[in-house]
């Protein structure tokens, strides 16, 4: 153990004040700066509610990224178009009347 010298307060050099004052308000301001962090940080830890609500959105959008990715392995291939000889077949066209029926219209 490294033995230290006492000042009269009871303080180590380490713990000394400093002499400076704007020394001293800087380091009171760091002071500050690190307790509201810890004191955020710690809010944070103790907002139970927030908490299972972040994860629940998590667990959400894990969710919906897995069933949006399971979706797409399992639609069916696209459905193929008409059948090759029918693009070439030409326009439809109707059946020849049969004989004897000239000028008649159908039902």
């Amino acid at each position: 153990m490294t033995a230290h010298k006492h000042t009269s307060a009871g303080l180590t050099p380490a713990d000394a004040p400093p002499d400076d004052i704007e020394a001293l308000a800087e380091e009171i301001e760091q002071t500050r700066e690190s307790l509201g962090e810890t004191v955020e940080a710690l809010a944070a830890k103790a907002d139970i509610k927030a908490r299972v609500q972040d994860k629940v959105t998590d667990v959400r959008q894990t969710v919906l990224a897995s069933a949006g990715q399971e979706a797409g392995r399992r639609r069916p291939a696209a459905r193929p178009g008409p059948p090759l000889l029918s693009r070439f077949a030409g326009p439809r066209s109707e059946p020849p009347a049969p004989p004897g029926s000239a000028g008649r219209v159908s039902p």
